[in-house]
């Protein structure tokens, strides 16, 4: 038997909501476009919004990688 969780990467209904998040240096805020900060900020993502119920807002420091997550408005969903 599969279970397919709401809250994976390949919802369709969830990916078009993180494209709008940057991912900068904590001290410069120069952006950081590492694969592993971008995994880790999707990641993220899934795991706020399974915990809160409402997407990620504004900026999140991570001051142990020296970097931040900011998150903008989600786009408005297609009818």
């Amino acid at each position: 038997m599969q279970v397919r969780l709401s809250t994976t990467m390949t919802d369709p209904q969830m990916t078009p909501r993180l494209t709008n998040y940057r991912v900068s240096d904590l001290e410069t805020g120069a952006p950081l476009e590492t694969l592993e900060l971008h995994v880790l900020a999707r990641a993220y993502y899934a795991a706020w919004l399974a915990v809160h119920g409402i997407a990620p807002q504004k900026w999140h420091p991570l001051p142990m990688l020296n970097a931040a997550f900011e998150f903008g408005e989600p786009p408005a969903m297609p009818a």
